[in-house]
């Protein structure tokens, strides 16, 4: 059986996003956990026992209140496409590993609360999406049509 490693970008408070992701690592609690930054504390413990593995970043010792500023919407674009490549390498590295990259666009959490609501998808969406994908052994979740439409971008 190949490994699983689930990835999210930063995990710093319990939210949409976080409850999502919490939803995929309790269908696999055996997976490795890997994120750019951790909060034990604002997450809630609902990590901790996970040990997740983060970034260079954790020396920061950064919390939902100090990160998320420094995160305009340039960088944050940046780093969905960080994403997006470091699963393609993940994979390449980690052969014995199915690495599963979900994209999607703007979902209906506490980040995108500024975001008119005809232009976000239900959270529920992409943890289907997402637990389909890992079920079939798919590498890689487009979980809408904004990243339907950026593959195809990518790919032209």
């Amino acid at each position: 059986m190949r490994r699983i490693a689930l990835v999210h970008d930063f995990l710093l408070d319990l939210r949409g996003a976080e409850r999502v992701f919490a939803a995929i690592c309790d269908t696999w609690p055996e997976a490795d956990v890997f994120t750019a930054v951790y909060d034990e504390k604002g997450t809630e413990g609902r990590f901790a026992h996970r040990s997740p593995k983060a970034s260079f970043l954790q020396k920061l010792r950064p919390t939902s209140n100090t990160f998320r500023p420094l995160l305009p919407l340039s960088i944050y674009s940046a780093t969905k496409a960080a994403a997006w490549s470091i699963t393609t390498a993940l994979r390449e590295e980690l052969a014995d590993t199915l690495v599963v990259g979900v994209h999607a666009g703007f979902i209906d959490t506490d980040l995108a609360a500024a975001v008119a609501t005809e232009d976000k998808i239900p959270p529920s969406q992409v943890v289907d999406a997402t637990l389909d994908a890992l079920r079939a052994g798919e590498t890689e979740v487009l979980a809408d049509d904004v990243s339907r439409a950026a593959k195809l971008a990518l790919v032209a």
